[in-house]
């Protein structure tokens, strides 16, 4: 080999070695999961189906930017989803950066399997992270009662037999305000906190050790 050829070698290596560095980076770091299981109704349409609100906190040295996909996995009934920056909602709550969605859900708003879901978070550079969750709620009946709101009423009103949880949020996917409230008329001071903007919605649920029965969403009044 002439040294002219191995000058030229080297200078590849260097390059080679030069992609490689610029393509690696710190892997994500899935720090814990949570996971809400609701029946909800919608008021539009009269559908009922069997909803997961999905959230992974992610520390991504990075940056957020950098991860790039989330798979959400049930081995036993082969069922996946991915989701990713067009379809997630990315928060920062806590000191941590969150992402997921709020609507996890089948096609035809089934019940979803019970049991091991496997939550593996990607970055750009395919390093991943991976955590567990479970589903072992038992099915809820789907013609029973559901909490509602009555916005076309002067007071809005909360129908329903027990005290219920109302939750505003805003057109990106953040939390605005969150409140217990019992059957009636809406607070004012509640009422106060939504702001007067384009695309904020409101969602009604049930308490209790059950699992959640929630109507929503509702355009905010």
């Amino acid at each position: 080999m002439s040294r002219l050829d191995r000058v030229r070698t080297a200078a590849t290596g260097l390059l080679v070695a030069s992609v490689l560095l610029s393509c690696s980076g710190s892997a994500p770091e899935i720090l814990f999961p949570d996971t809400r299981l609701s029946l909800v109704l919608d008021p539009a349409s009269g559908s009922v189906a069997e909803v997961l609100r999905l959230f992974v906190a992610v520390r991504d040295s990075d940056g957020t930017g950098d991860p790039a996909r989330i798979f959400v996995i049930n081995d036993e009934s082969g069922l996946y989803w991915e989701i990713d920056s067009e379809t997630w909602v990315a928060l920062q709550y806590g000191g941590d950066d969150w992402y997921g969605v709020p609507d996890l859900r089948l096609p035809d708003g089934g019940y979803l399997p019970r049991g091991r879901y496997r939550l593996i978070v990607e970055d750009q550079s395919l390093s991943r992270d991976e955590a567990e969750f479970f589903i072992t709620a038992e099915r809820e009946a789907r013609d029973e009662p559901f909490p509602r709101l009555a916005l076309d009423e002067s007071p809005p009103r909360v129908v329903f037999s027990a005290p219920v949880v109302v939750r505003a949020y805003a057109r990106d996917g953040q939390l605005i305000v969150e409140r217990v409230v019992a059957p009636g008329a809406l607070p004012q001071d509640f009422l106060a906190r939504i702001p007067e903007e384009t695309g904020v919605q409101l969602f009604v649920s049930s308490t209790g050790d059950r699992m959640r029965r929630q109507t929503g969403p509702y355009a905010a009044p």
